[in-house]
């Protein structure tokens, strides 16, 4: 009896020293947020920023993960009057995506839990949040999106305005040091293929387009300011030196398909919806009671 009661004097004492050693935040509405839930959620932000090797102030990252907190509070408020929920196996499947994404290896989340000295808890509450308002954004804020034939047809003749170029390419293959000055003198295209046909060990003799690239920008920007006929850098091309050479330059329009459509719309509706749903979440927020406790 003695030792009973010596056991819920010591459990009394610790939950007042605990007591005491965690305060309120903040209040959302009805909700609140401890020192003690900010602290796991830095310990956990902190472990996955250094397996990251990304490197932030303590401070900074209270401060974000606060805010964080905060936001968590009201979107899962907002899901919860649609009776919006993330159950246990939409969390797994969530950690085990993020786990690929993060590359945390075959162990997943539990070395970085072990490591922060966090439970599944904190982990679980985070991602659940983010689950509940993707599943708010789908469900309850798309169905105000729409996207009109006409954005589609905008968006091509935008794109078309900007100007892409469809590039020739003439590839010089340098057998000897003394090669280039075979072409010094070359005026045009036609030129310089008759030159690379005729010397077999000079140039291969056929053109390379480059449409719509990721050399668009550079070439563009090569072009702008020299002549055509211009070398780019020496490059290994089939196990030889070659110097590429810009041969010719036209605009060009390209053909917009059906399913090259469908692709522009979902990106202009994924657009829309990002900004409604950000919106959505401002004017949210401002109208919430945030009680912030120093």
């Amino acid at each position: 009896m003695f030792y009973k009661f010596l056991f819920i004097v010591i459990l009394c004492i610790s939950n007042v020293t605990f007591a005491n050693s965690v305060r309120i935040k903040a209040i959302i509405d009805d909700s609140i947020i401890t020192s003690y839930d900010v602290e796991q959620r830095k310990k956990l932000s902190s472990s996955l920023l250094k397996h990251s090797n990304i490197n932030m102030p303590d401070d900074l990252i209270e401060k974000n993960v606060f805010q964080e907190m905060i936001d968590d509070k009201i979107k899962i408020a907002e899901a919860r009057k649609y009776n919006i929920i993330a159950t246990p196996d939409e969390i797994e499947s969530a950690k085990s995506r993020m786990a690929q994404l993060l590359k945390l290896g075959p162990n997943g989340y539990e070395d970085i839990l072990k490591e922060s000295g966090v439970s599944q808890d904190v982990l679980n509450e985070q991602i659940k949040a983010d689950i509940i308002w993707s599943k708010f954004v789908m469900q309850v804020l798309r169905s105000y999106i729409k996207v009109q034939d006409s954005e589609v047809e905008n968006f091509v003749e935008d794109k078309n305005s900007i100007g892409t170029y469809e590039y020739t390419l003439i590839p010089f293959i340098l057998k000897n040091d003394n090669d280039s000055d075979r072409i010094k003198d070359v005026k045009n295209c036609d030129d310089f293929e008759k030159i690379a046909t005729a010397y077999g060990e000079i140039g291969s003799g056929f053109k390379m387009n480059i449409i719509d690239s990721q050399m668009q920008e550079t070439l563009h920007n090569i072009t702008k300011n020299a002549p055509l006929l211009t070398p780019l850098e020496t490059i290994e091309l089939n196990g030889a030196k070659t110097i590429l050479f810009i041969c010719d330059k036209k605009l060009y329009t390209p053909t917009v398909s059906a399913e090259e459509k469908e692709k522009i719309k979902y990106i202009i509706f994924q657009n829309k919806l990002d900004a409604y749903s950000n919106k959505y979440f401002e004017k949210l927020k401002s109208s919430t009671i945030i009680d912030i406790k120093e």
